[in-house]
């Protein structure tokens, strides 16, 4: 018969963050890490960077300029609003939308809420841009 060794106790936590896996980022258990393609930023670029373009959608501007800056600019935002968002919804396609108080103004139009929705699976951003407030449907 085994007897129980006290070393066991000690390894097994470290055993099961070893087998789990550690995250040390604030995305959402389960949700993959956003990746903003050069696809999402000919979909975000024209509508919400472009102020001649789609002039009914919001816009970019202020500090929410640097979000428009080519892709490294539309990534910064999305890791930042996945991080730590103010509300996550999954939409009835599948998609997930995430909404966050900036904190400052964002956008044209006096916004400080960021709007990223991203694909399950893949974490491609389908479109992000200013908002007033949460709206994640």
């Amino acid at each position: 018969m085994k007897t129980f060794n006290r070393s066991m106790v000690y390894l097994i936590p470290f055993l099961l963050i070893s087998l789990i896996g550690c995250s040390t980022s604030g995305d959402v258990v389960g949700d993959p890490a956003c990746r903003y393609t050069l696809n999402s930023y000919n979909h975000v670029y024209p509508r919400h960077c472009d102020p001649s373009r789609f002039t009914s959608k919001s816009k970019f501007g202020g500090a929410g300029a640097r979000y428009c800056n080519g892709l490294p600019g539309g990534q910064e935002l999305c890791d930042t609003v996945q991080a730590a968002p103010d509300r996550r919804r999954v939409q009835p396609d599948g998609r997930i939308c995430y909404d966050k108080n900036m904190g400052h103004v964002i956008g044209t139009s006096g916004e400080q809420w960021a709007r990223v929705v991203i694909k399950p699976g893949t974490g491609e951003v389908v479109t992000q841009f200013p908002e007033n407030s949460a709206g994640c449907r």
